[in-house]
């Protein structure tokens, strides 16, 4: 660990600063899996994605920290490796092509490796160790206070982070506080009042499943749905509501009745559509104007996609990246086709009718239905700050508990040896 921070020295202080810290902060970690996993979280929860070093690429808090976690559980013995696995790095492999061969932007592809990848690993890596109960009930609790502190934000006027001044583009991009109707919005250390939104929609299933009695997730639940309401955004609202009613098919013990929940909330939602689009609208002329610019990128950009690669209306500059006639794509399905192409969207699809099907089936995990109900968010914003790399951690945390389930019915089929004292029976028995 010296040589690391002797080489660093070479370079600059601060580089040598945050190797010392880096090694120091490894040590603590080492060998620990729910200290590390608990570190994580937090550095999602209550640390800005502009905290960060710029290196090779920009390298966020959370991706620091996640590097550190992995690194901590080396050589432990807790990885499984899986199908999915290998899914996720032939992911990274194409659409590493998709930038050296067909135009696609070096910078998004940093942020798959080093926000979706290394989020979907610290799952896999920390969750094998910690055990899931404990993972479930970590991630409830940090989210139910951070919801708490979204409120108190909003009540007091009390902006924590935006003191946290870094002389970095994330900052530039991220730092300043939102308004909406002349108040500002909460955003806690996520940046963006969506992406508060969207984290704690994401983390609200997980207290059903959470190991407390019922006043204790009732209370959780509030405090996580107040800070949705708080954020002021209405695909986080959706996306929230839209989670809980998923939660109610999970528990529903039969294919039946998951089909009838499903046909019903259909049809409430066919026939309620024009007050769902007034909704989605707003009152405002800025929710008017943001509703409008949604429906037309979903009207213009899906024929512009390429098959493979960089669709050719995206232009890069020192300003950044344009699409067209847009400066923003609020969809992270349109954001990840014009820049990478249909086959990459696809591969992100995929795994999302695969975990509704498994829903269907009476198969899937509190984490597959916390990712289903993303679906109204992923389509109206991109994936942006520290919620992606919270997304991409339930992803991992999906197929940890995939694993965990597939052993135990294996276990269960395995034929019990007999009591001693019980006689053994035979097929004439």
């Amino acid at each position: 660990m010296a040589v690391v921070i002797g080489v660093a020295c070479m370079f600059t202080p601060l580089l040598a600063i945050s190797a010392a810290g880096f090694v120091a902060v490894l040590s603590i970690l080492w060998g620990r899996p729910r200290l590390a996993l608990v570190a994580w979280l937090l550095s999602v929860a209550m640390i800005p994605c502009w905290i960060g070093l710029s290196m090779f690429a920009y390298v966020p808090i959370q991706s620091l920290v996640a590097m550190m976690a992995i690194a901590a559980m080396t050589g432990k013995g807790y990885f499984e490796r899986t199908g999915f696995d290998v899914y996720v790095v032939l992911f990274l492999v194409l659409s590493l092509v998709a930038v050296v061969l067909a135009g696609s932007n070096q910078g998004i592809w940093m942020e798959f490796a080093l926000q979706w990848a290394l989020s979907y690993f610290v799952a896999r890596w920390l969750i094998s160790a910690t055990g899931i109960p404990f993972a479930v009930n970590a991630t409830a609790i940090i989210f139910s206070v951070v919801g708490g502190l979204a409120v108190l934000e909003l009540l007091l006027l009390w902006h924590p982070y935006q003191g946290w001044n870094m002389n970095n583009l994330e900052f530039a991009t991220w730092g300043e506080i939102q308004q909406r109707g002349g108040r500002d919005r909460s955003e806690w250390a996520f940046g963006h009042s969506i992406a508060l939104g969207g984290s704690l929609a994401l983390a609200l299933p997980f207290i059903f499943k959470t190991s407390y009695g019922c006043i204790w997730k009732t209370a959780m639940l509030l405090l996580m749905f107040s800070g949705i309401l708080v954020s002021a955004s209405r695909s986080a609202l959706i996306a929230g509501i839209f989670a809980l009613s998923l939660c109610a098919i999970f528990y529903v013990k039969n294919v039946y009745g998951r089909f009838t929940l499903l046909a019903m909330f259909s049809g409430i939602l066919i026939l309620t559509l024009s007050v769902f689009q007034e909704f989605t609208r707003g009152d405002t002329t800025e929710e008017h104007d943001s509703a409008f610019y949604r429906n037309e990128i979903y009207q213009t950009l899906p024929d512009d996609f390429s098959l493979f690669g960089k669709s050719s209306i995206v232009t890069f500059s020192s300003a950044g990246v344009r699409v067209g006639q847009f400066e923003s794509i609020d969809s992270s399905f349109l954001y990840i086709g014009v820049n990478f192409g249909w086959l990459i969207v696809m591969m992100l699809t995929v795994p999302l009718v695969l975990c509704g099907y498994r829903l269907i089936a009476g198969r899937s995990s509190i984490a597959e239905v916390s990712l289903l109900g993303q679906i109204p968010l992923l389509a109206t914003v991109a994936l942006i700050t520290q919620y992606q790399s919270l997304l991409f951690f339930v992803v991992g945390f999906a197929v940890q508990i995939a694993i965990a389930s597939k052993r135990d019915r294996m276990s269960a089929s395995l034929p019990r040896a007999p009591a001693p004292g019980v006689p053994r029976q035979t097929a004439a028995t």
